[in-house]
């Protein structure tokens, strides 16, 4: 994926972008409500890396930190989004809306997806208000089941 748009340039994750993604993902300020087995280390995200199931997802990076699309299920046409703004430069600026928006028309117009859900831990408000301040695809995306 290359999306270069409003001031956002998001592309496929790279192997030289996973020294990154640990220090994010490692940050105690930005991994309270991930999905991952922390901490990261960089010989176990390489093999993700290069094992990964590319049919079943696509991970990006926004020149700021990291935005993607995991489960593709191309049967029942969803998957999931997940975003880390991992950099705290960059919270609070307006990139993780216009990131997502992109990523959801890259979903829904490229992928022909009909759903798109987000993972929210129970206090993980601004995922949430994120996704509905982007009224375009309400009646498209969804918050799952909360995550403890």
């Amino acid at each position: 994926m290359y999306i270069n748009e409003d001031h956002i340039l998001i592309r496929d994750f790279k192997e030289n972008d996973i020294k990154n993604k640990i220090e994010w993902i490692n940050d105690p300020r930005n991994n309270t409500f991930l999905h991952y087995d922390i901490p990261l280390n960089y010989k176990d995200t390489l093999n993700w890396y290069k094992t990964k199931d590319k049919s079943k997802r696509i991970d990006c990076i926004i020149e700021y930190d990291s935005i993607g699309l995991l489960q593709i299920d191309r049967i029942n046409m969803k998957a999931e989004l997940y975003i880390t703004i991992g950099n705290a430069d960059y919270k609070r600026r307006g990139i993780a809306f216009k990131s997502i928006n992109l990523v959801l028309k890259y979903g829904f117009s490229e992928l022909n997806l009909n759903k798109v859900y987000l993972k929210c831990g129970r206090r993980k408000y601004s995922g949430m208000q994120i996704i509905w301040k982007s009224w375009t695809w309400t009646r498209r995306i969804f918050c799952s089941r909360f995550v403890a």
